[in-house]
């Protein structure tokens, strides 16, 4: 399993745990990336940002395979459930 970050330069990264180098870069947010977490099920990656969305990316191609819009405000906070895979 590779290590995912965000950060404040509006990129999601993951990282090779072994020898500390990024393999990919994910861009696409439009602002901060304000967290990430690994989807359970799926292994994707699911990134919150202060453009007021949540995307979900393929982090094998580093694709963005969903944008979740709606928020008036940045997004702070997401959580996929652990039994199920629903992003709430």
């Amino acid at each position: 399993g590779e290590i995912v970050s965000g950060s404040p330069d509006r990129t999601v990264r993951t990282w090779d745990p072994q020898t500390g180098e990024c393999v990919k870069v994910l861009q696409g947010h439009d602002g901060i990336v304000n967290g990430v977490t690994v989807h359970p099920l799926t292994g994707e990656v699911v990134s919150r940002s202060s453009d007021r969305t949540v995307r979900i990316w393929d982090p094998q191609t580093g694709e963005c395979v969903k944008v979740f819009q709606g928020h008036s405000l940045g997004v702070t906070g997401v959580t996929v459930r652990p039994l199920t895979g629903e992003i709430v």
